[in-house]
């Protein structure tokens, strides 16, 4: 098992682990001794405190895997940082994502090529938890990238920016599978005008 956390990555090490009806949980913990403060770039290795993250990554043997990740909070010693503590960043996870880096580029992949609503069943089913809000907020921190005149066919479909008060709209590339663009509005008008935007559509 530890050499799967390696695979997380090679700092990393295996603590304990425990199967339960449906999911697998790990204790993991890195190894450094030194950590870098995020807002000065100085090192440390006084620890203020330690706390575990709970972050789900990719399922194993059709059950959910749960990471309980030993996190520091280091004391920065650069008395010119304005900040006296930092948390200890993990290079498979954002800070304060519940999901670790390749977790959600599979749901990401998955929703490319379904609406938000089922590709949340079918994650569900492959033992992913996330719900559709879940997704629509992973799918507004993904920057447009793509060539859009280079485009000749999309799939849409909608999503809550704000729960029953405000919505917008997904295009994706049908070809590629890529998010494309975001629009502020689920609308007819709003959505045929960005249509008529690209004519190559």
């Amino acid at each position: 098992m530890d050499e799967f956390i390696k695979l997380l990555d090679k700092d990393y090490e295996l603590v304990q682990y425990q199967m339960k009806n449906i999911a697998i949980v790990f204790r993991i913990q890195s190894s450094r001794k030194e950590l870098t403060c995020p807002f000065c770039g100085s090192k440390s290795m006084r620890t203020h405190s330690v706390y575990e993250r709970e972050i789900q990554d990719l399922p194993i043997q059709e059950k959910k895997v749960i990471l309980l990740v030993t996190t520091r909070k280091m004391f920065c010693g650069n008395p010119e940082c304005r900040h006296t503590t930092f948390a200890e960043a993990h290079p498979f996870a954002a800070p304060k994502a519940q999901k670790t880096d390749r977790l959600i580029s599979n749901i990401l992949h998955t929703l490319a090529q379904l609406s938000s609503l089922n590709a949340s069943k079918l994650l569900k089913s492959g033992h992913i938890t996330v719900c559709k809000s879940s997704i629509c907020s992973l799918l507004k921190k993904m920057p447009a990238i793509v060539d859009k005149l280079s485009i000749a066919k999309v799939c849409v479909d909608d999503f809550a920016l704000r729960k029953r008060f405000s919505y917008g709209t997904v295009m994706v590339d049908l070809e590629s599978h890529r998010i494309i663009d975001l629009i502020p509005s689920r609308e007819t008008t709003d959505v045929a005008n960005w249509l008529a935007t690209f004519p190559n559509i």
